[in-house]
């Protein structure tokens, strides 16, 4: 007479008798290669694969896995004692909830044996002294990152205050820079006004609304030299303001320019222009007499000999 085979195991079946073994034991057990731990499963890699998969779970791993050398060595996670724990005895629960609570982030430690003494109550008196120590460690980790916060607001509040202090050396190091120009001018006999229109910050005033301006005769060559030094140091301070958008720097430099020299302006933003090489400047590697629009405007000077001097050309895009 033939005997009967055995029905076969399901894929569940082996995993919840894997995990049942796991939590039985009395530490870590093999999962694969040699060692002296008693493996957890029966089979070549090939028989066991779906089993292992099912234990290593992306989403919800059943198992934490450590490798050492060739051989990986498994313990249960808090989601694969939930799997078994009705089938352990409250002893057993209590055994297995120190082993696997202790490895748990303090943070998820306390919420790990509240949910074990729920389900079973008679498990409380066993794990009293891991959810006391629990609940400190959990106070002293809060104290711990109350303080880093007490910290980092601490170092927040003092960047602000260097930053609003490292503003305030900018400017008065502008205005500095401003008045030893105005002062120079002056001791080469210059009369320079002391206040002057101030510029909007988005649109600058169309050239024919300017006021008249002072000029600064160059009769020889160190004369020129001089005067087209002042100019690119005063444009290189109103070109520092524009790009730290510092509109009253700006326009503190704006009124120093318009009432000191004979400046002329290269656009104002937003014109539509056709790109020029000898007034105008862009990244975008333009061909001369292609649109473009002013994005910062320039600066040039008239000289006496008719001809003017770029001191800075204007910005433009597309």
């Amino acid at each position: 007479m033939a005997k009967s085979k055995a029905p076969a195991v399901s894929v569940e079946d082996r995993v919840r008798q894997a995990l049942r073994t796991l939590a039985e034991s009395e530490g870590e057990m093999r999962l694969s290669g040699r060692g002296e731990s008693p493996p957890l499963l029966d089979g070549t890699p090939t028989a066991i694969k779906t089993v292992v998969e099912k234990l290593k779970n992306a989403s919800r791993p059943l198992v934490v896995i450590r490798a050492e050398g060739r051989t990986e060595y498994v313990r249960l996670t808090a989601e694969g004692f939930a799997e078994v724990f009705s089938a352990l005895s409250p002893d057993q629960v209590v055994t297995v909830a120190k082993r696997v609570g202790g490895g748990l982030p303090i943070d998820k430690r306390v919420g790990f044996y509240d949910d074990v003494v729920r389900r079973v109550p008679e498990a409380a008196v066993g794990l009293l002294e891991e959810q006391r120590a629990a609940v400190e460690a959990e106070k002293a980790d809060a104290e711990t990152r109350l303080a880093a916060a007490a910290k980092r607001r601490e170092v927040e509040e003092a960047t602000r205050q260097a930053l609003r202090e490292w503003e305030r050396l900018q400017d008065e190091r502008r205005r500095v820079r401003v008045e030893t120009l105005r002062r120079e001018l002056e001791i080469e006999g210059e009369k320079v006004a002391t206040t002057g229109p101030t510029v909007p910050p988005t649109a600058p005033t169309p050239t024919e609304a300017r006021p008249p301006v002072s000029r600064l005769r160059a009769e020889t060559k160190e004369d020129l030299t001089f005067r087209r030094q002042m100019a690119r140091r005063l444009v290189s301070s109103w070109l520092e303001a524009w790009e730290m958008g510092k509109d009253e720097g700006r326009q503190f430099v704006e009124t120093a320019i318009w009432n000191t020299a004979g400046f002329r302006i290269v656009g104002e933003v937003g014109d539509e222009v056709e790109f020029d090489s000898e007034l105008h400047e862009s990244p975008e590697g333009m061909s001369t007499g292609a649109a473009a629009k002013i994005v910062r405007p320039g600066w040039v000077m008239d000289e006496e000999d008719g001809g003017t001097y770029l001191v800075l050309p204007a910005l433009v895009g597309r």
